[in-house]
């Protein structure tokens, strides 16, 4: 609210009829005194923001609920998180101006919803920009994806391939004049698998090169090794069981990309953010894991990414057309 004082009969913010509630948005259109409580409803969209443009340890139901703050003023999402953390399942992500108004967002989707979801947009001349896998509770598999307008020939999507299919997958596509443009690699049964975008738009092969499966000291030695070829880490998954190897995409894109892979807790997290933000670099790609207490994230700034990488850009899904 806005207070309006009564200059004529002066006296305390809120004591008897001396000041006046001002709501000029309708955001408080209740006499509740939990109005601006999370969940509750309310005649108008919130004066304040309910979390920060780039967020973390957002608890499921409030990103849900209030998903549509930062679209209504033009931002989009540009990458989103979902993971467990005790009993609770927690997001973290961005939204972010000058991306392109036309975008699709889906969260916590069974795998029969994300691949019906999948066809919808596809059949509406969009493409898979960014994939990530939650593992849930109770062993429970969750899909989150942004979409954006198509900029490839014939993008496609593949789920649940095992290292081997996964590796087969990588040489015939690529025989095809294909390549994959996002990569997560997550747990399921035990088993480790895959979700990839793939995409022709003639960006040649040694342009990008995934990994999986890497303890942290060889990532991060692969990490040195990619940065030789002019390879940037633009997808970064930690990989259960355990969250103790890691994987992630690598292609060539002009910028200053960087890779953090074991922030620890949410206020590190955000005090990083921060710094990237003040040194010019925006929240590119962020996965939040060990039981919500770790973060792998990825900055970007300057960046000029090939035509693959776009930069415009219960079960919850959210779009902007």
């Amino acid at each position: 609210f806005l207070t309006v004082a009564d200059t004529e009969n002066e006296g305390l913010p809120g004591s008897d009829r001396q000041y006046v509630m001002v709501d000029p948005y309708g955001a408080y259109a209740t006499t509740s005194t939990t109005c601006y409580t999370y969940g509750a409803n309310v005649a108008g969209h919130r004066l304040f923001a309910p979390f920060n443009t780039t967020f973390a340890g957002v608890p499921y139901d409030a990103y849900r609920w209030y998903f549509d703050y930062y679209p209504s003023m033009g931002y989009a999402p540009q990458t989103v998180s979902l993971y467990p953390s005790g009993s609770q399942q927690l997001v973290t992500g961005s939204f972010q101006p000058g991306h392109s108004p036309q975008w699709y967002s889906a969260i916590n989707q069974t795998k029969a919803e994300f691949l019906a979801v999948l066809n919808q947009h596809s059949s509406s001349g969009y493409q898979l920009r960014e994939v990530q896998v939650s593992s849930l509770q109770g062993g429970a598999i969750r899909f989150n994806g942004i979409w954006a307008r198509r900029t490839g020939t014939n993008p496609s999507t593949v789920l649940d391939d095992s290292d081997q299919s996964w590796q087969t997958r990588l040489q015939g596509e690529a025989n095809n004049g294909r390549h994959p443009t996002d990569e997560f690699t997550y747990t399921e049964g035990g088993v480790r698998k895959h979700a990839g975008i793939f995409v022709g738009d003639g960006v040649p092969a040694g342009s990008w090169n995934p990994t999986w499966g890497r303890t942290l000291s060889s990532f991060n030695t692969f990490l040195a090794q990619e940065a030789t070829f002019g390879r940037k880490p633009t997808s970064v998954s930690a990989e259960p069981p355990g969250n103790t190897t890691f994987g992630g995409m690598f292609t060539a894109a002009q910028g200053d990309w960087v890779l953090e892979t074991e922030i620890a807790g949410v206020s590190s997290f955000l005090r990083r953010e921060s710094t990237h933000v003040q040194a010019g670099r925006r929240l590119y790609r962020v996965q939040g894991y060990g039981d919500g207490q770790k973060f792998a994230a990825i900055w970007v700034g300057g960046e000029r990414p090939p035509s693959a990488i776009i930069t415009s850009s219960g079960t919850a899904t959210c779009g902007r057309a």
